[in-house]
């Protein structure tokens, strides 16, 4: 009687240590294929990213207070912020044919322009009670040539979940890029006017 209490405990422990292994995130912006007439035709370079190092590793970062800052133990990212912002861009411009050609750092093709991005938030956030994705980013266009910046855009947005659930945080964060990734991409088209 006593072993079988001793099985069933043991079992049952090891079905809730069984599901509560990490969830892992990522983000996608679906391609948009619409947009012929903002194509770039300069070959860009998103070169890699830094990162405040709040945000440096893979962990899910919430603030209950602007004064605190606190890390999920099993929901992380899928990748380290840096990559996960910087293959997610690469991805859009690219299936989206926003430019002539993307490229990553170390390519043989020599890019017309450089993209050079700084992550200052990546987070939950609360305030007024309410949960809000918060994706805070500085991105330069620099001319490859001559590295003079063409283009400064900076942001720090936020969007509301629906309550704390890290579930959202993805899709919320991946809207807020596409909608920046579009207006850098607006930017540089008025610029060449």
């Amino acid at each position: 009687m006593k072993k079988d209490k001793v099985y069933l405990i043991t079992v049952f422990l090891l079905f809730l240590w069984a599901c509560g292994g990490p969830y892992y995130f990522d983000l996608y912006i679906k391609p948009q294929k619409n947009l012929t007439s903002l194509k770039i035709p300069k070959v860009l370079l998103v070169e890699d990213i830094e990162t405040n190092e709040t945000f440096w590793h893979q962990r899910m970062a919430y603030r209950s207070s602007p004064y605190q800052i606190k890390y999920f133990t099993f929901k992380q990212w899928a990748k380290r912020p840096g990559e996960l912002i910087k293959d997610t861009i690469i991805h859009f411009y690219k299936n989206s044919s926003l430019f002539k050609k993307v490229i990553r750092r170390y390519s043989t093709i020599e890019p017309d322009i450089t993209m050079k991005i700084n992550i200052d938030a990546l987070e939950m956030s609360y305030r007024k009670k309410n949960w809000f994705a918060h994706l805070a980013l500085d991105i330069e266009i620099i001319d490859a040539k001559n590295e003079k910046i063409i283009l400064t855009h900076c942001f720090d947005r936020k969007k509301r979940l629906k309550g704390k659930k890290t579930r959202y945080v993805p899709e919320k964060i991946s809207e807020i890029l596409q909608e920046e990734l579009l207006k850098i991409v607006k930017k540089l088209n008025q610029k060449k006017q």
